[in-house]
């Protein structure tokens, strides 16, 4: 009983302090359409009508499809004989695709549960905010997640494993080389569509600033993603390797060192654009360092300020400039 007692307390008082809120309550209602399976129904043989039976079920994705996919510069037209062409080419040459994602992810209905689970967090802290369904499509690794009127559409094909055959093709790896696929997979699929929740809600407008208010608009936008999946380890939100992570935090003093030595903070010159921006590195660091970096400086300073404002709600703190933020958290690893 001795030995017991104290290892209460620590258990009783680290419950005090999980200020996660219970949302086992909240239901969400999160119905999947399968775009992909809408599409591969049309007859290449008479593409037109299996367009126009498509854009009367999805409407604003099929616009998205053609913009982002198709990579036309048009809407929807019944008549366009250079629409009916890309989708005829696209069908054809996806085919092979096409039955590897069914075969994922047809027999697996778990997918969602992350997603799910994120939108419950998302519900709670924005009542009002009109969650999305789920919209299943397959891009050619063209489109990972796009939000519609529609919904928030997921490209499974890029949810396939880091070690998906069609990912190792060396033409794909000219595109998307192996520092981005190693990401391709469910797990990472909560992070992914949260992000595109939390674009949805407050629009990045921070591309032309300096670069410390582009790292802190990050760490704003982290703040914000770890309230909505407060149980999601940091590698996969951060989206760097436990590796990557641990060298962060080992060398967080020389990381702020490099950006005052380099007089970094208030440049906009379009360069800094490295730090806050994917790669299998940062340029200038040494060969540990993740990509992205400024992702995980932006984080360590809103992390700041909120220990000393511990109980302020996302709305305030996403109502605060990055200036303001950066001023007060007195940030010095």
């Amino acid at each position: 009983m001795r030995l017991l007692l104290p290892l209460l307390i620590v258990l009783f008082l680290a419950s005090c302090n999980d200020k996660t809120p219970d949302v086992s309550n909240i239901k969400v209602d999160l119905p999947v359409d399968r775009y992909d399976k809408l599409i591969y129904s049309i007859d290449t043989n008479n593409v037109a009508e299996g367009l126009k039976k498509v854009y009367a079920q999805q409407p604003g994705f099929t616009n998205a499809f053609i913009a982002q996919v198709l990579q036309l510069n048009q809407p929807y037209s019944d008549t366009s004989k250079i629409l009916q062409e890309a989708m005829h080419s696209f069908l054809t040459h996806t085919q092979q695709l096409k039955d590897s994602v069914w075969q994922k992810f047809d027999k697996n209905t778990e997918w969602t549960k992350g997603v799910e689970n994120g939108l419950k967090y998302v519900k709670y802290y924005f009542p009002q905010y009109k969650l999305p369904k789920l919209i299943g499509f397959i891009g050619d690794l063209t489109g990972r997640e796009i939000l519609t009127q529609d919904g928030l559409a997921i490209g499974l094909d890029y949810y396939m494993g880091k070690d998906f055959s069609y990912y190792l093709i060396p033409e794909v790896q000219t595109q998307i080389p192996t520092y981005l696929s190693r990401r391709f997979s469910v797990e990472y699929l909560p992070t992914n569509c949260m992000q595109a929740v939390i674009d949805d809600l407050y629009p990045d407008t921070s591309f032309s600033k300096p670069l410390i208010e582009q790292m802190v608009e990050k760490g704003k936008r982290y703040f914000v993603l770890d309230k909505f999946l407060p149980k999601t380890n940091d590698t996969l939100k951060l989206q760097y390797t436990k590796d990557q992570l641990d060298w962060c935090y080992k060398n967080e003093k020389n990381i702020w060192k490099f950006f005052l030595d380099g007089d970094l903070l208030y440049s906009t010159d379009p360069s800094t654009s490295n730090f806050v921006s994917e790669g299998p590195n940062t340029q200038g660091m040494p060969q540990e360092s993740p990509g992205n970096i400024g992702l995980f400086v932006g984080w360590r300073i809103v992390q700041k300020y909120a220990e000393k404002h511990p109980n302020i709600t996302i709305q305030q703190l996403m109502k605060l400039s990055s200036k303001e933020i950066f001023n007060e958290a007195k940030y010095k690893p």
